[in-house]
């Protein structure tokens, strides 16, 4: 658990460094930070943390339904939510289900979030929404594979394992096929 609000202080601390709130909406402090996409942050000091190129990278149907659904994370309560949710998960650390449920706990969280803001939208608007979130997935995914290509393609001696990976992923019919972590040795 301690390490959890190391990590979360650290996190703020760089997303926000020393500057001030850009506004204020509802009680929230809005803060441009160094993150990939919009966030919630903060029960006693709720905050709203958008990336630099926010307001470049999505139109204004999209920023304002972003907005809104990080808004719906602070009154549904879901910060204070993660942290029992968290504070379970440390005490049952050694129960593989235990890490399963806090998993499908957050989605759930993003999926009630999705849907507060998705329910008085127009047809139009949530056609916005789902642009934004796929902008969003696309950029996490583009900067993870930049991040991790040169591993997933280094000639390296001896062969890297994720290289291994990767190429068993684009070589084997992976719907067709199951490999033990023992597939191929001579053993």
């Amino acid at each position: 658990m301690a390490w959890h609000i190391i990590s979360y202080r650290r996190f703020i601390g760089r997303a926000v460094g020393l500057q001030g709130p850009v506004q204020t909406v509802d009680g929230i402090r809005v803060y441009a930070a160094d993150i990939a996409g919009p966030a919630a942050a903060g029960i006693v000091r709720p905050r709203i943390l958008l990336p630099y190129d926010f307001a470049d990278r999505f139109d204004t149907h999209e920023r304002r339904l972003a907005f809104a659904h990080e808004v719906a994370h602070h009154r549904r309560g879901d910060l204070v939510a993660n942290w029992v949710a968290l504070t379970v998960l440390s005490l049952h650390w050694f129960n593989p289900l235990a890490h399963v449920a806090y998993r499908a706990f957050r989605a759930d969280q993003e999926l009630a979030c999705d849907a507060t803001v998705l329910g008085a939208a127009s047809v139009s608007e949530r056609h916005a929404y789902a642009s934004a979130v796929v902008k969003e997935i696309t950029e996490v995914r583009e900067g993870f594979m930049a991040e991790w290509m040169p591993l997933l393609t280094s000639n390296e001696n001896p062969i890297s394992p994720y290289r291994v990976i990767w190429e068993l992923m684009h070589t084997v019919d992976i719907d067709n096929v199951i490999i033990t972590h023992d597939a191929g040795s001579p053993r």
